[in-house]
């Protein structure tokens, strides 16, 4: 068979299979920008958490002790407010921790230095032990992993 033959035979299936092969195409493409917006959304909603958090220890100044490096805690034991503070920021930490694992933004591996001096911190280092068993395995190898 001739291929005009055989494109005048078949010219409707050829627009067809072109139409939905565009149609694939164009979706795959909206779908990637889809998820970098909702990447970019991820990573400022969790930024935005961040700042919140860490701006109680201006509305709470008695907070700026859980960076302190010299903190006698047999004298002055660590407060309930100090605690829950600590919490707060680790279950932040394991909400960015579970989704950069489900690839929802960056990967976190560039935090763990920041973490590892935080909770070597003495107050965050004895909250982060009372509360380590309660701690999903993932988390406990980000808190205290090697910072490569």
């Amino acid at each position: 068979m001739e291929l005009s033959s055989w494109l005048g035979a078949h010219w409707f299936e050829l627009i067809q299979t072109a139409g939905i092969m565009g149609g694939l195409v164009f979706t795959g493409i909206s779908l990637r920008r889809e998820e970098r917006t909702r990447e970019v959304s991820n990573l400022l909603t969790i930024k935005q958490q961040y700042s919140d958090m860490w701006e109680q220890l201006y509305e709470r100044p008695a907070l700026f002790r859980v960076l302190e490096r010299e903190v006698d805690l047999h004298t002055m034991p660590v407060t309930e407010e100090e605690k829950l503070f600590i919490k707060l920021l680790i279950g932040h930490l394991d909400a960015v921790r579970r989704m950069s694992k489900a690839g929802q933004f960056f990967e976190i591996g560039a935090l763990r230095k920041d973490i590892h001096d935080f909770i070597s911190l003495p107050i965050p280092a004895t909250v982060w032990e009372k509360i380590k068993a309660f701690q999903d395995d993932g988390l406990i190898e980000l808190v205290e992993g090697p910072c490569d």
